[in-house]
């Protein structure tokens, strides 16, 4: 992924990145977490940094983006569930009016596959 930052702002977001894992990590181990639940939190850090950036190649984002919380949870959600089950979930926590549309997930989860992808390059 292409990038107009100077090194300073990467080294600078990196830095800030690897501060919010280590304090997950911590609190993971302080608090006796099991190795799955520290995986998933670390996960989800990793993909609500990653969707600080525009989510297509012309900086639009979905709909429910501002939604924090919607987002927070289909990060969770993506690649344990179906998107069929992310919308039943989605539906009973925060209703129908605030869950995104399948193709909006589909979407959403493409982009934090792609993101996944590039940063393991």
């Amino acid at each position: 992924m292409a990038t107009d930052a100077s090194p300073f702002d990467v080294a600078r977001r990196m830095e800030a990145l690897l501060s919010d894992l280590r304090t997950v990590i911590e609190d993971c181990i302080a608090t006796g977490a099991s190795f799955e639940s520290g995986r998933r939190r670390l996960l989800s850090t990793l993909g609500a940094a990653g969707t600080s950036l525009p989510i297509d190649r012309h900086g639009r984002r979905p709909k429910f983006f501002s939604d924090i919380d919607v987002r927070t949870r289909l990060i969770e959600l993506h690649r344990e569930v179906s998107v069929a089950t992310a919308i039943a979930l989605l539906t009973d926590e925060f209703g129908a009016d605030r869950t995104p549309s399948r193709s909006a997930i589909s979407r959403f989860w493409i982009y934090l596959d792609r993101l996944s992808r590039e940063a393991s390059l």
